[in-house]
């Protein structure tokens, strides 16, 4: 149902909340910015051996001086957006045919799928799709069902699935 367009003390009623939300904004004191310390300079209360490239346990994550987990959180944050932002321009990444139909492996391109079932990769952080491309293989997969336990191994091994 389409709405009724605004009067004109709704229009100024608006116009005064946005106007008293900027001057907020800008009356908000300003944080000074963090001293980041390089990793290798951190000085470790306990006996710690900063690694860049290998993975931390939970334990080396507990020890570690808070700089040092910070200044290692942020070479993660600035590795990872570099990584992806490669591997999305990569032309393999931005292929039409990525999607690959669960039932019969067949390419599919991009929304061409009549079934659709996204999962979050707790290894990689990064959302992944499971598709089933046409309705003859959607009865296949309803029919069959070693391949439905398939599929719910597959996307509860990785975490479970988005509604």
């Amino acid at each position: 149902m389409p709405r009724a367009p605004l009067t004109e003390e709704q229009k100024q009623v608006l116009r005064d909340r946005l106007a008293k939300a900027r001057e907020m904004k800008k009356s908000k004191p300003k944080l000074p910015p963090e001293p980041t310390v390089p990793i290798d300079k951190v000085e470790a209360t306990t006996p710690f051996t900063p690694t860049p490239h290998t993975q931390w346990t939970e334990r080396q994550w507990g020890i570690a001086p808070i700089a040092a987990c910070k200044a290692r959180l942020a070479l993660l944050k600035v590795d990872f957006e570099v990584g992806a932002r490669i591997v999305g321009q990569r032309p393999e990444s931005n292929d039409p045919h990525t999607y690959r139909c669960f039932v019969c492996s067949t390419p599919i391109p991009e929304s061409k799928w009549v079934w659709k079932q996204d999962y979050l990769d707790r290894k990689t952080g990064v959302y992944q799709s499971v598709v089933i491309c046409n309705q003859t293989c959607h009865t296949r997969y309803i029919n069959d069902v070693p391949m439905q336990r398939r599929m719910s191994e597959l996307v509860a091994q990785h975490s479970q699935a988005t509604p």
